[in-house]
């Protein structure tokens, strides 16, 4: 199964910042941190998709003592006021986002966090492209680029067409170039055949695509395949593409 632990919760984050602090203590050398999954499942209403099993898990996240104590403290809404099946109305609104600042500040936190233990260490986030939909998740990344609170943001462009690519990537592209270093992200099985060892057709198109659009770089979400020697012959195609120059990561 699948568990998310409540943002809200001071205790969830104080674990969470202590592995970090742990981990940068014990390699200071370090060149970054990413935060993945850094957002909640879901805040709007209607089923969960069928790998979550049934019902409206999603609509209930972060219904729990803890979370409702805290934001009735903080915002004097009782929590009462709250229906997940008809999320509209000034309560929820408070209720979202309060969440969302939840979020929010724990990356901020982590960022302070890098900062004082390792000062030349990049944060970077993997976020959803289309901003809206990360907001519907406490996923606020316009925050954290106006605010400066990440170095690089990772859009995950995990889509089979390319046509979906360029319409969700030049809309997120317009609003965060020159704040912030952008590498878009692909799915590797979505522009290269493990199975044969070759680029896809369109392969190369995504790749070019975020070459034409000026960003710093590209990243690819599960580089290695199951087949005996697929990184090495991926490698080899891809320096036949947009990776055939010499070039720096902008993040060294």
């Amino acid at each position: 199964g699948k568990y998310f632990l409540d943002p809200a919760n001071p205790a969830v984050q104080a674990f969470n910042l202590s592995l970090l602090n742990e981990a940068l203590t014990r390699y200071p050398d370090l060149d970054g941190v990413q935060l993945d999954y850094i957002r909640h499942p879901r805040h709007t209403s209607g089923a969960a998709p069928a790998w979550y099993g049934s019902g409206t898990y999603y609509d209930y996240f972060g219904f729990n003592p803890v979370t409702f104590s805290r934001f009735e403290a903080e915002t004097g809404i009782a929590a009462g006021d709250l229906d997940p099946t008809d999320p509209t109305g000034a309560a929820w609104d408070a209720f979202s986002a309060w969440k969302t600042a939840n979020v929010t500040g724990f990356v901020r936190d982590t960022q302070r966090l890098v900062r004082g233990r390792s000062p030349d260490a990049k944060l970077s986030v993997s976020i959803f492209p289309n901003l809206e939909d990360g907001l519907s998740k406490m996923q606020d990344t316009r925050t954290w680029v106006n605010e400066g609170l990440v170095d690089i943001v990772m859009p995950q462009l995990y889509y089979t067409s390319f046509s979906s690519v360029a319409a969700i990537g030049d809309p997120f592209l317009d609003q965060v170039r020159g704040k912030t270093v952008v590498y878009p992200t692909f799915y590797v099985p979505h522009l290269y055949n493990l199975a044969a060892g070759d680029l896809k057709p369109e392969g190369e198109g995504y790749l070019r695509y975020a070459a034409s659009r000026g960003v710093e770089g590209t990243a690819l979400f599960i580089l290695t395949g199951g087949a005996t020697g697929v990184s090495e012959a991926m490698a080899e195609d891809l320096r036949a593409t947009v990776y055939g120059n010499d070039s720096r990561p902008t993040h060294r």
